[in-house]
């Protein structure tokens, strides 16, 4: 699932971070505790960058603040079109893509915003920035001594690199760069964004080589996160250890992505650790294990009303069965995933689950004919020994 889990990665003592998850969640008091500590760094790092960066009017912050703080650590999927806009509560939302590595949100806008005694023409849009742009600004702030901002001018290029394939191998030298000066300024946010962010790079690149660094880079940055910083990184780390076939440390990167999960109360970011378990029991043939797991992920997506998610577990659960020769079972889930498809309007994905359910539905008639020519078979050879036996 390609998630990125909203948590704040804060420059504080870890066993501070951690001290929270210690007290058993059965209590109200300390999942409120922990949940307390997550908004509060977060609506840190809003003000922060809303003072900064943003600049937005009053009531404009206030209204953004609010709709952060609700988050815990809810996913959602980077948003190509809107990553230059401020955050707002459309970009919280979750959404759910199984198997793709989880991006840590942060996307500073570095576009300067006119006050409201500016005297300029509201009504004309902004111009989006550019690449060029973002290695003018880059320049000009290392001239200027503004290091914070030539690191989120290099964040920016990057980004923008790593939208494409062919130059996605560029933008790693800008995430370099980024962290480098978020090192020196001691900001473990940044640290932890850049650390994130070359990850991915080398994990999508692929390659053992690139694996190999890419994993390096997701330990290194579950090192100096939270929960939810641990969380992503695991399943980072769970997704490459399955593209080596390492399934062994996969499930054990999982299962820690779950765990973290389970106690910061967040059932989407438990629902899709589940779904990953799911996926990696089934590469090693433990069909009993991805059974519990993903009935437990599908439990969860209709409790959330997640009719993606709901779909996927469907379709997961059904080539289960089909694995098992189950093929009623097989055809009953393959459909409520075919339904759920088309609730959403996905009909790629519904017209793949009227194949597969074609498929099943043909192995199921082939059954039953095999099994009533064995009923006729049997029954003919009845009549044989009985008239032998008569005679």
């Amino acid at each position: 699932y390609q998630r990125r889990v909203h948590g704040d990665i804060r420059g504080v003592n870890r066993s501070a971070q951690l001290a929270p998850l210690s007290t058993s969640l059965s209590s109200s008091t300390g999942k409120s505790q922990w949940l307390d500590v997550m908004n509060s760094g977060f609506e840190q790092e809003l003000k922060e960058i809303g003072r900064i960066n943003l600049q937005l009017g009053n009531n404009e912050f206030e209204a953004t603040l609010n709709a952060a703080k609700a988050a815990t650590i809810s996913v959602v999927e980077p948003n190509i079109e809107d990553e230059m806009e401020p955050i707002d509560s459309k970009s919280l939302a979750p959404v759910h893509e199984v198997g793709r590595p989880i991006h840590v949100p942060y996307t500073p806008d570095l576009r300067a915003r006119p006050g409201l005694g500016t005297n300029v023409h509201t009504h004309v849009a902004m111009k989006p920035m550019v690449m060029r742009d973002y290695q003018l600004l880059a320049e000009a702030c290392q001239r200027a001594g503004k290091a914070r901002m030539e690191g989120h001018a290099y964040y920016k290029i990057g980004e923008l690199q790593a939208q494409s394939k062919d130059t996605l191998p560029g933008s790693i030298k800008y995430f370099k760069k980024y962290l480098n000066i978020c090192r020196r300024l001691n900001d473990l946010q940044g640290e932890a964004k850049a650390l994130n962010c070359l990850g991915i790079a080398h994990q999508e690149l692929g390659g053992k080589d690139n694996l190999s660094s890419a994993l390096h880079f997701h330990q290194q940055h579950s090192e100096i996160s939270d929960a939810a910083g641990i969380f992503i990184a695991n399943t980072n780390m769970g997704l490459i250890c399955g593209q080596l076939e390492d399934w062994g440390r996969a499930m054990e990167h999982h299962k820690q992505a779950l765990q973290y999960a389970v106690r910061a109360g967040d059932k989407q970011a438990e629902s899709l650790a589940l779904a990953n378990l799911g996926l990696m029991g089934r590469s090693q043939g433990d069909l009993s294990t991805a059974k519990v797991c993903l009935e437990r992920h599908l439990e969860l997506s209709q409790n959330l009303s997640d009719t993606t998610s709901a779909s996927q577990a469907n379709e997961q659960l059904g080539l289960l069965a089909i694995e098992k020769k189950d093929w009623t079972e097989a055809s009953r889930l393959l459909s409520q995933a075919m339904n759920l498809a088309l609730q959403q309007r996905d009909q790629s994905k519904a017209n793949n689950m009227r194949c597969l359910i074609g498929v099943v539905n043909g192995n199921l008639k082939m059954e039953e004919q095999i099994r009533a020519l064995a009923r006729n078979m049997g029954a003919k050879t009845e009549k044989k020994d009985k008239a032998k036996k008569d005679g």
